[in-house]
């Protein structure tokens, strides 16, 4: 019986000594932090309430909260392509992702979504970051007026909106022709000050033949919210002619807050959403009716011209292409290049979505459509890539204007089998 235990006693020892040997080997090792599973996704606009997937461009930057060493600073198609994983020394993190490396203190039409979580890394163990969804990490604010206020505008005009006061927006109003007319742009500010951060609004310029002015502070401004500024007429008690600023529905998105589910999901539809479609309109501009499906000539039956004109008389804010066709490879071929994305921004396009516009589809983008009221577009490159996939392929153009006006408008090209 004694050798018995004494053996026992010696089997504990070595079990002991085995797991203390494991887990000096663990030390200095270093930990895995996993995307595999991650789920990062981006509510792009404070009024649509829809998530989607984020883009491989989106930056990721990995702070150590000790200080002790450098942050990372790396994006997200660089982690998926090293296999979903990114190596760190054993230490507590915040992990930062952003549509963007740095948030501009003021700036019209680029907004940056983010999101940022905490995460423990242990050495020689692998540690999930799970979801992640990026909302807007600025206050968005357009300027717009009455056609009653626009009427009494007698010259040139500005409203400046600062929410840092070394980092000011000028809407301007320009009087040309006995006619007003004003910027559309829709300002983004970084929001530094928590909840005493606060907005200057300082309106200057010509109204019924005289110089007016009119300033009003709001304060409490958060981020992933949207003040919707609007100047109106108003009887002064003179009887005179006046005008007022009032903030009209101020739109902030609270399901941001909680777990917004699967990615393409609509929340709900914005109840005080404009009605109608803006004026938004595609035209041929070519041979074809493009209402109709266009049958695709092969690449030896003669030139195929395709050319259209996108009509927003409101100003381009967003403008994006979805792709569906019966033929599978088709899809694929432009989810292999754009981030397994089947929807091409045209406004922000990622390098995915410009590639696909260089070698398939040469749809404009960027700076020939942010912000315009006439796009034209040239669809007769497209005849060579698209001769290669037979079938029906639709191209849904998803528009909407500065004021928030929408329309979807379908384009069909059919490659008949030869």
């Amino acid at each position: 019986m004694k050798k018995n235990i004494i053996l026992s006693l010696a089997a504990l020892i070595a079990l002991v000594s085995c797991a203390q040997r494991q887990e000096i080997s663990k030390a200095g090792m270093p930990g895995t932090l996993s995307f595999a599973g991650c789920n990062l996704s981006v509510d792009e606009a404070v009024e649509a309430k829809s998530v989607m997937p984020a883009g491989g461009n989106y930056a990721v930057i990995i702070n150590d909260k000790s200080g002790a060493t450098d942050p990372i600073v790396t994006n997200y198609k660089a982690i998926k392509d090293n296999d979903n994983k990114i190596s760190l020394p054993e230490g507590k993190y915040t992990v930062i992702a952003r549509s963007e490396e740095d948030v501009p203190a003021a700036t019209f039409e680029q907004p940056v979504y983010g999101a940022q979580k905490d995460v423990t890394i242990v050495s020689g163990e692998t540690t999930e970051i799970g979801e992640m969804i990026c909302k807007l990490l600025q206050v968005k604010v357009t300027v717009d007026y009455s056609e009653e206020f626009l009427a009494m505008v007698t010259g040139n005009c500005t409203t400046t909106v600062s929410v840092s006061p070394t980092a000011p927006l000028v809407y301007n109003v320009s009087y040309i022709g006995g006619a007003a007319n004003y910027d559309h742009s829709a300002g983004y500010f970084a929001v530094n000050n928590g909840g005493s951060t606060t907005m200057e609004i300082v309106f200057k310029g010509s109204v019924n033949g005289s110089n007016g002015t009119q300033n009003i502070t709001i304060s409490n401004i958060k981020p992933c919210t949207w003040h919707q500024i609007k100047f109106v007429k108003k009887a002064a008690e003179d009887g005179s002619a006046d005008f007022s600023i009032v903030i009209e529905d101020l739109v902030e998105d609270i399901e941001l807050n909680s777990d917004v589910l699967a990615a393409e999901t609509v929340i709900g539809d914005d109840p005080d959403a404009p009605k109608g479609d803006g004026g938004i309109k595609l035209e041929s501009t070519c041979s074809y009716d493009i209402a109709q499906p266009i049958i695709v000539p092969g690449n030896d039956d003669g030139p195929f011209v395709l050319t259209m004109k996108a009509i927003v008389p409101n100003g381009v804010l967003k403008f994006s292409v979805d792709i569906t066709s019966d033929n599978p490879n088709f899809v694929g071929s432009v989810k292999m290049i754009n981030d397994d994305s089947a929807t091409l921004d045209l406004v922000n396009p990622s390098s995915g979505a410009i590639e696909v516009f260089t070698t398939i589809l040469p749809f404009p983008y960027g700076d020939a459509v942010a912000g315009k009221t006439e796009i034209d577009f040239n669809l007769s490159d497209a005849q060579t890539p698209i001769n290669g996939f037979t079938g029906s392929h639709s191209f849904v153009m998803n528009v909407m204007d500065k004021t928030g006006c929408k329309k979807s408008i379908p384009i069909t090209m059919v490659v008949p089998e030869k």
